[in-house]
């Protein structure tokens, strides 16, 4: 996607994204997504930096547990803390998630790592 032109050029090109990239424009993630950081940190569509609040240990440690006998990704599960559904980066929807960093006050690349 480097060099490719989306509304915008992607400034920052992130190299590790999923290799399967199903046919289509870019797009928005689905309402109520909130993007899976990794370390059980997500970023809300609106540009918030979600992570787990205290006194929720208990019920993190719970969905990991759930995720990991149904072979769910424990990560994407943790977001339902907040009310969203988790969802990882992609092609299509990484010019989404860049803006929705921005909107935050943050840069996409920067949060990843």
């Amino acid at each position: 996607m480097a060099g490719k032109e989306v509304g915008r050029l992607v400034e920052v090109p992130i190299d590790d994204l999923p290799e399967y990239e199903p046919d289509g424009p870019p797009c928005a993630p689905n309402p109520n997504s909130a993007l899976n950081l990794g370390g059980f940190r997500w970023l809300g569509m609106d540009g918030e930096l979600l992570t787990v609040p205290a006194g929720y240990e208990e019920l993190l440690a719970s969905l990991v547990q759930q995720a990991e006998e149904y072979g769910e990704d424990p990560q994407l599960i943790g977001a339902s803390i907040h009310g969203y559904h988790g969802v990882n980066l992609d092609r299509r929807t990484l010019a989404y998630w860049e803006d929705a960093a921005a909107r935050g006050g943050y840069v996409l690349a920067d949060l990843l790592q």
